[in-house]
């Protein structure tokens, strides 16, 4: 995870995400922006549109599932 956390905060913008949202259903796009959150989690913007925190590409449920990166 560590490993992972640290890709995304150095290269994660310009990549491709998708999944699926609780209430819109399946989404796809570009990561526009990384950002440090308290604690030791990162929140991705995808497509200035979704706030995703990076744990949950580990922790299925919640807001977002089927979480991919590409």
């Amino acid at each position: 995870m560590n490993e992972f956390m640290n890709m995304l905060y150095n290269s994660g913008v310009g990549r491709n995400v998708s999944g699926t949202h609780w209430q819109n259903g399946h989404f796809q796009g570009v990561i526009t922006d990384v950002r440090v959150m308290y604690g030791s989690d990162l929140e991705i913007t995808v497509d200035d549109t979704f706030l995703i925190n990076a744990s949950q590409f580990f922790n299925e449920g919640g807001v977002y599932s089927n979480l991919e990166l590409y």
